[in-house]
């Protein structure tokens, strides 16, 4: 999640590359030196100083050229972002993008357009615009390589966990910004490396790119960006134990976000200083420090970073023995977790929807390709026909040939893209949509069949201490051993889901509660131990059962039986199988 909270910072951050003038026109230097000067400002002064020069030369603007107004829309864009109104900003890129401009302006305009566009959850434009802005630096139109392009896509593709093509990408922005740019331009792609570093868990590169990412934004003048560097910086070391100077650090940083006016840097940087006095058990100083900031992150809907916050005051209150207020606290932290990861699932359906597309243009390439050579061919063999003949036909085979297999192929991709949706990226198993759904309609069948159904749901006992203990590497192993048991356990005979962190779920058609009560005692056995590679770890479960007692009965009417059947059995020593409704708790052994 570090690495999730820090990537948008750097989207904003990395905006601040400003574009070479335009030619002049003679005719209003007036409003060329308002812009110069607004672009100057850009990335140096709060953003409302900025906002106040543009709107001095605004009533000029429609006299203006258009790569000019092109240059006027891309500072006001970025303003209007650092204001927190993202989507405002996006609004007024994809107007710009309508004019006249250079082939470097209009990448300009792309990058920051899919800066805004990530941040705002706008995940098709995030893609479309970017893969817009690599293809035109592919053509070699702009001169030199814009990196700031680079360094966005390495972000970006380490934000969707495709490390390698983010590490790739970050380097080759880096190493253009050595030679072509200035200490800005190494600030920005510098910052980004560290971050995908940071995810990739090479810490020690991680430090280097950060520490080099504040010398050059401070030699720069770029407040912000060294803020942004420094908080990654200090969250790395938060991380890894390095305590000393971690808090001097951060409210050096915090500062410099504030002088700059950046509120939704702001309200990320404090949830991470949150962390540190979390982690240090200063616990009374959580409420005061994420207020603000969750306020901001309900605003921009960050629904992960409020998830997150939520559960850190929940940890806060549950020590203070606040039972009640914890209680609050992890519904609201279970509710943003789910709305996160839609968001989550979205961006990456996105990208793999961009990168078909792309798939399917290269293939219309290859195909427009084909054609006019089997046109060239055509012509030879009107001059030449008895001996060509056979030649072009044989061409014309292969061509509906290799078009046949690019088809099965992106049919097969398709599918393989939809089945991914469906499912949960660590144990596999069906994830919380896509188990519901189908359970709903199961639920149906059973109706109108006039059999029985049975809802279960199950927890693993004590499971933060599995992490606590050996590691969220071992946990994550257990979740992937639990699950892999659960469907050797079940076979066919119905369907099982993961629906929260270590919580599954199981749908039984044609089961009743008692007879799905004696079969999880099978289950039961075959978890006692879970095996990650040298270390035997026990594990126990409480499991919820609740069945449609009633035709109106609804799913979630039937799951809230078994949610309270489940929170009954935690209460009651955990370990154990408790039927909705059933006075007696069944031992789970």
């Amino acid at each position: 999640m570090t690495g999730r909270v820090l990537g948008r910072w750097q989207a904003a951050a990395l905006a601040a590359l400003v574009w070479s003038c335009a030619p002049v026109q003679a005719d209003m230097p007036s409003f060329i030196e308002g812009l110069e000067q607004a672009e100057a400002m850009n990335t140096t002064v709060p953003w409302h100083e900025t906002r106040a020069v543009l709107e001095r030369i605004r009533p000029e603007l429609d006299q203006a050229e258009q790569a000019l107004q092109a240059r006027f829309a891309y500072v006001d864009a970025r303003v209007t972002a650092l204001a927190g109104d993202f989507l405002r900003g996006l609004q007024a890129v994809r107007r710009a993008l309508e004019l006249e401009m250079p082939v470097e302006q209009r990448i300009h305009m792309l990058r920051l357009g899919a800066n805004l566009a990530v941040i705002a959850r706008e995940y098709e434009q995030t893609f479309a615009m970017l893969s817009e802005a690599l293809e035109l630096l592919g053509r070699g139109d702009a001169a030199p390589a814009d990196y700031g392009v680079y360094s966005l896509a390495s972000y970006i593709y380490t934000r969707v966990g495709e490390l390698e093509t983010g590490i790739r990408y970050g380097l080759r922005a880096v190493e253009d910004a050595r030679i072509h740019g200035d200490d800005r331009d190494r600030c920005s792609a510098e910052q980004r490396l560290g971050y995908s570093y940071k995810v990739a868990e090479d810490h020690a590169r991680a430090e280097q790119a950060y520490g080099a990412s504040i010398e050059h934004c401070l030699t720069a003048g770029d407040m912000l960006g060294a803020g942004v560097a420094e908080i990654g910086l200090a969250d790395l070391y938060r991380a890894h134990g390095r305590f000393d100077g971690v808090e001097a650090l951060f409210l050096q940083a915090l500062e410099r976000l504030r002088a700059v006016d950046y509120t939704s840097g702001l309200a990320e940087g404090r949830l991470y200083f949150a962390r540190l006095k979390a982690g240090q058990g200063r616990h009374d100083e959580l409420g005061e420090l994420l207020a603000p900031a969750m306020e901001q992150f309900q605003r921009e809907q960050n629904w992960d970073y409020l998830a997150e916050a939520h559960l850190l005051l929940a940890q806060r209150d549950r020590l203070a023995g606040r039972l009640d207020a914890a209680l609050d606290h992890y519904d609201q932290y279970i509710t943003g977790r789910e709305r996160f990861l839609d968001s989550e699932r979205a961006r990456r359906l996105a990208l793999l929807e961009v990168e078909f597309d792309l798939r399917h243009k290269e293939q219309q390439l290859a195909l427009m390709t084909e054609q006019t050579r089997v046109a060239e061919l055509q012509a030879e063999t009107r001059r030449q026909q008895a001996r060509l003949t056979a030649v072009g036909t044989a061409l014309a085979l292969v061509l509906v040939f290799i078009l046949a297999l690019l088809l099965i192929h992106a049919t097969r991709e398709r599918r393989r893209f939809q089945n991914l949706s469906r499912r949960d990226g660590l144990t596999g198993v069906a994830n919380h949509t896509h188990f519901f759904g189908e359970a709903e309609r199961e639920l149906e069948r059973c109706r109108e069949a006039g059999e029985s159904f049975s809802l279960v749901l199950a927890d693993i006992d004590h499971f933060k201490q599995v992490n606590d203990r050996y590691g969220h590497a071992a946990g994550d192993a257990v979740l992937r051993m639990v699950a892999a048991r659960m469907r050797d356990w079940l076979g066919e005979r119905g369907l099982i889901g993961r629906i929260g962190g270590e919580e599954f779920a199981i749908a039984l058609p044609r089961t009743r509660p008692a007879e799905a009560a004696e079969q999880l005692g099978v289950l039961c056995a075959a978890l006692r131990l879970v095996r990650t590679g040298d270390t035997e770890i026990p594990i126990t479960m409480s499991y919820g059962i609740a069945d449609a007692v009633h035709d109106a009965d609804s799913l979630p009417e039937c799951r809230e039986r078994a949610d309270a059947a489940l929170y009954r059995a935690k209460n009651e020593g955990r370990n154990r199988i408790i039927c909705a409704g059933d006075p007696i708790p069944r031992q789970a052994t």
